[in-house]
């Protein structure tokens, strides 16, 4: 297999693009605009819903989420293969390289994995598969990979206070024309922790209106997480 390391380059031939539960990005964005995607594969991982004994209502969010993401691509024109959460004992990548075959994919491109661990097992079994694959920058972060690898090459021990003045250098946040900040100094820590004062009282939270997908993710949550912490009564993310 051959790992193009051209990063966000236009692949010859068609594409399948695969996205992950953590990878929900706009389809507008501008590294899937020059991409010729034939079909695009999702799945809901039971690892990712039992790795930890989540709370029901992260569980829920996982997967309606990556429902209306997927009615969001089709209604873009993308061609959508998702499989919903199942109990199976072959792991995310086995499924995802069984569905290559079984559609004959030869070209996949797939946004930089944050999970290590994952992204290791992911590109194992590409590999094996002899599939070519395209790497895109995730635009999940203000920071590239190869910006980060330059920071760590500039300074030998990296901590978060050089790294958040470089971050507003580079990205011109509240800085002067010296590359200065405004006000006189960088942090303004003990400005921000004063308590809220007790005559203030906060607005009840704003409840996004239920999906479609609510009841189906409900019946899901309280069959097979039965014993995660929490509940479904009051759902007030917006998906």
């Amino acid at each position: 297999m051959t790992l193009l390391a051209c990063r966000n380059k236009l692949v010859s031939m068609a594409n399948a693009l695969l996205i992950l539960g953590n990878q929900l990005f706009d389809p507008t964005h501008k590294s899937l605009k020059d991409l010729k995607i034939d079909r695009v594969f999702m799945r809901e991982d039971i690892e990712l819903c039992t790795h930890f004994k989540y709370h029901k209502q992260k569980i829920a969010l996982f997967l309606m989420a990556m429902r209306s993401y997927a009615e969001e691509l089709r209604a873009k024109k993308f061609e959508v293969d998702y499989q919903e959460l199942e109990f199976s004992d072959l792991p995310y990548e086995a499924h995802f390289t069984k569905w290559l075959s079984k559609n004959k994919i030869t070209h996949v491109s797939l946004f930089e994995i944050e999970d290590k661990f994952f992204e290791t097992r992911i590109f194992e079994a590409l590999k094996k598969s002899g599939v070519e694959v395209n790497v895109l920058q995730s635009p999940m972060f203000l920071t590239s990979r190869t910006q980060f690898k330059a920071y760590l090459g500039k300074y030998k021990r990296p901590f978060m206070r050089t790294f958040y003045e470089q971050q507003r250098k580079r990205l011109k946040i509240m800085v002067d024309e010296r590359d200065e900040p405004i006000g006189g100094k960088w942090s303004f820590d003990e400005l921000n922790r004063k308590p809220l004062p007790k005559n203030i009282e906060p607005p009840e939270p704003n409840l996004a209106p239920n999906t479609k997908h609510l009841e189906a993710v409900r019946t899901i949550c309280e069959k097979h997480f039965a014993d995660h912490p929490g509940n479904l009564e009051s759902v007030w993310f917006a998906t």
